[in-house]
């Protein structure tokens, strides 16, 4: 189970990566691709965290 859980918290921790570059790089393609990603059953699935506060952190931080 340890595993799943390593696995989980790298694919949400290369998402948010991933959108504070694609927010930097203002790639409107990927930022929205990457917000429903947060938003999703998905991501809910993966993390605990809530997905529309974690974007705002995440902006926050950017800019």
């Amino acid at each position: 189970m340890y595993r799943y859980k390593e696995l989980s918290d790298a694919i949400v921790e290369r998402a948010v990566l991933d959108y504070k570059k694609a927010l930097n790089r203002k790639d409107n393609s990927i930022i929205h691709s990457l917000e429903q990603f947060f938003r999703s059953q998905w991501f809910d699935m993966l993390s605990e965290c809530d997905g529309e506060v974690l974007m705002q952190m995440i902006r926050r931080s950017v800019e």
